[in-house]
Formats: C-alpha cells, structure tokens, sequence
C-alpha cells in the first residue's frame, strides 16, 4: 500500500458542487444603462472566480487559441501583438469552421472553455467572455451553468448573447457577423480593443467541497525505499450518466459505461501490476527504483487526483530543498487504450532524453506500429507531472466517435491489441525500472531536469 495510513488510498479534498449565488450582476459602459438580464443577456461560467470586477476595458481575441506548431500546421496563436493584462477578453467559443477535419479532431482539446480560460489567465487578464457567434452550429447562446465539480481557474468568466457581443463590438467599428466569417477561414487575426467600453461584474459562484480518494500501491526493488522511482497510472473516474461531459446529443441521463475511456486504460495498469510484481517475485525482475501504480480519481473534473498528488509529493521534496524537482525517473500514462486499428500513439517523446530508442527496443517482441509524438502538454494526467520537469510517455489509441457517450461499450475494445499495450508498457517500465540515474543535466521541452533521462544498463 502507498497511501495515507499504510492504505491502498490517498484522500484529497474537490469541488463536489457549484451553484450561482444571489448577487450576479454585469454592466456595461457602452448601450444598456441598467445590467443585463440574467439567463437572457448573460450567464457566469461555473469555473469562474468570484468577486467584484470594476469598469475593466474590453479586448476581443478572436477564438482565444494558442496552439503548437506541428508537422500538419503553422502555430495559431488569437494573442499575438494583444495587450490583454487586467482587461476582459473576449472569445468565440468552438474552433474555426474553416479548420479541415483532421485538424480539428486533432487540436479539439483547445476548444475547451477552461483551456481557452488559461489562456486568457496565463497572460494576464481579468476575465473572459465566451459568444457563441452566428455561425456556431450550436445555436444554445449561453452556456450552460452546471453543478459539478469544476474549480475555480482564477479569473471571472462568463458568456453572453450573440446580441449583447455585437452591441459589444460595434463600439470598435467592427461586425460580429463580418468577424466571425474572417475567422472562419482559419487564419488568425489580429485582435482589437473595444474602445470606449467597459464591463463592470460582480460574481457569486458558491462552491461545495467533497473528497476524492486516488488509489496507489507499490512494487519495491530492495527493503527500503529507492531514492527516485517510476510511476505508472491511469484514470479511474469517468462521467457517469453524463451530466456533465457528455459528447452525446439525445443520450444524456443514460449511463456512459466508459469502456474506453478508461477502463481500458485501468484494466492494463491492473495487468502491468500483476505482471510486474510476479516477475519480481520469481528474480526475473531486475529493479534499481520502486515502481508506484496508481488510479487517479478526479481526472474528468481537471486532473484533481493525479495533480494533489503531484503538489503534495512536491510539498514533501521542498521541506529540504526549496528547488529539489520531484523525484520521478518518468511517469507512463494509460488513458483511451482500447481502440488500436492502425497505430498506437505515444506522446511525450520530446520531454526527455532516451525515449525512442527505449519504446523501439521494448517493442520488437510485441510488433504494434508505434507513432511517437513529441507533444507532451495533454489533457491527461501527464500532464500533472510534465508540468512539473517529470519525462512523460502517454498512450492512446485514437479519439472516437463513442468518446464520452452511453456507445463506448465492452464490445468495441480490440482486446488483442490493448494486451499488446500492456506488454509493451510493462517491458518499458521494467527497462526503466532497470536503469541508472546519470547526473548529467539536460534541457528538455522548457525544463531543466535535474538528471538525463536514462543510461540503460
């Protein structure tokens, strides 16, 4: 056991509920001399922060994206040249209706509204508003306030109406239809102030605390404890009925069972476990660090579980040195491994030296057609410990049509392909498990990592 007490589980507390509070209001400098109506002209975002925003300026950023450049496509960044520190920022929701399919599926995470949040957050700003915009097909103006289990992300959000945005936007001598046909052919553009207008909110979003628990187990090299070791994980939680997260039009309320998404992925850590610990118990199994399994709980609601982990590890590592980095050799993520057909994706080879030729020597025995991806910022709970300098390796098989919705069943898992995985995992977990820490520093994907990836022995 590896959690609180000598258990198998690790408490953290959650957001268990939100619910809008009696004092919401939003004015503007520009038209209407009274606030707008609630659920007519407006609606806060169940993520955002609390509290009294006052005659902050306004600036429109396009569809408020900021993605990677890739092999496929140019960098696409809405913030380009746009002062937006302590100001609103407005965005379309969605992406560019003029992005080709591929792109789309491929950068669909950018169109979250929390993604589009942080980035409005990360450079500064106040607040943002989300508009809908008159070519959205989805043609549900304001979006829908929930009570679930989102966080607050540290600045105010809310959406308006497509009426209110043009009144808006008018004040800069733009078109909100004109705009958003300009973005829709898929280049960005260049975003603008709102001249002469501001917004003046207060917000009251109430929020309900819970606890979670994450699920953590051990499988030691020696009687004590190694220095640094490996973990590998994957998410246990999934949307339930749907009541929030569901990608399905006229089955919401009906149970989501989540076959893919993520049993597959907990059904192949629960193999690599017992595969490992069986190796090890017979002397096949040579290990220099400890291996940690772990469920994380609370993934769908933003990385809760694997990301309290991470804090609370990183918490323990300060106490005697305030720049000590965690001390993880890698973490190796399973989420949506059920659907192989052509390919097997690895993300996360750009986030540490030696990854390639690890996962090729790992699958020459196993023969699945591997497509290693550099990408390494994912929403996943990697991405809890790429965030902190930790080399990651993710596996998916694909995106599908079934993801979050009552149709991603038992039926459709590739059962041959997903026990391929977990050998092919399993064999990089022990070569990992195997290797040497080398002192040599190195600089990989921004961070510094305090050691080189690994030197196999």
């Amino acid at each position: 056991p590896a959690g609180q007490g000598e258990s198998w589980f690790q408490s953290f507390p959650f957001t268990k509920g939100v619910k809008l509070g009696e004092n919401n209001r939003l004015l503007s400098s520009k038209g209407e001399s009274s606030p707008y109506e609630m659920d007519k002209d407006w609606r806060p975002i169940t993520f955002s922060q609390s509290g009294s925003f006052d005659d902050e300026e306004v600036v429109f950023a396009g569809y408020g994206l900021r993605t990677p450049k890739s092999e496929d496509w140019p960098e696409y960044d809405s913030y380009v040249h746009l002062e937006v520190k302590d100001k609103w920022v407005m965005v379309l929701r969605y992406l560019p209706n003029g992005w080709e399919k591929k792109r789309r599926d491929k950068l669909w995470s950018h169109a979250a509204l929390r993604k589009k949040a942080a980035n409005a957050r990360d450079l500064g700003a106040a607040g943002i508003i989300f508009v809908t915009g008159p070519n959205a097909k989805e043609r549900k103006e304001l979006v829908n306030f929930f009570s679930d289990s989102s966080a607050s992300i540290s600045l105010a959000a809310v959406s308006i109406s497509d009426k209110v945005a043009e009144e808006l936007i008018s004040a800069a001598g733009r078109n909100l239809k004109k705009t958003h046909d300009a973005l829709d052919k898929g280049e960005p553009l260049m975003g603008f102030s709102l001249k002469n207008v501001s917004l003046e909110a207060n917000l009251e979003v109430i929020r309900e605390k819970g606890r979670g628990r994450n699920v953590l187990g051990w499988l030691r090299a020696g009687k004590k404890p190694t220095t640094h070791f490996l973990v590998i994980g994957a998410h246990v939680d999934h949307v339930g009925k749907g009541q929030r997260g569901s990608r399905a039009k006229k089955n919401k309320g009906k149970i989501h069972p989540g076959a893919d998404d993520n049993a597959s992925g907990i059904a192949i850590l629960l193999e690599i476990a017992q595969y490992l610990a069986d190796l090890k118990k017979r002397g096949l199994l040579k290990m220099n660090f400890d291996l940690l399994f772990a469920a994380w709980s609370g993934e769908e609601i933003g990385l809760v579980g694997s990301g309290y982990y991470a804090r609370e590890l990183e918490k323990q590592v300060r106490v005697k040195d305030d720049n000590a980095t965690l001390p993880l050799v890698a973490y190796l993520n399973l989420d949506m491994v059920g659907r192989y057909k052509e390919k097997l994706t690895l993300h996360g080879i750009g986030s540490g030296e030696g990854w390639l030729p690890i996962i090729e020597k790992a699958n020459v025995p196993v023969g699945l057609n591997l497509n290693p991806q550099k990408d390494s910022h994912l929403p996943t709970d990697s991405t809890s410990f790429y965030s902190r300098g930790v080399p990651i390796l993710s596996a998916f098989t694909g995106l599908h049509s079934d993801y979050h919705s009552p149709t991603d069943t038992a039926d459709k898992i590739n059962y041959e392909a997903a026990a391929d995985c977990g050998r092919l995992l399993a064999r990089t977990a022990g070569m990992l498990s195997a290797g040497r820490r080398t002192s040599r520093p190195v600089t990989s994907s921004g961070f510094k990592l305090a050691y080189s990836f690994l030197t196999m022995i």
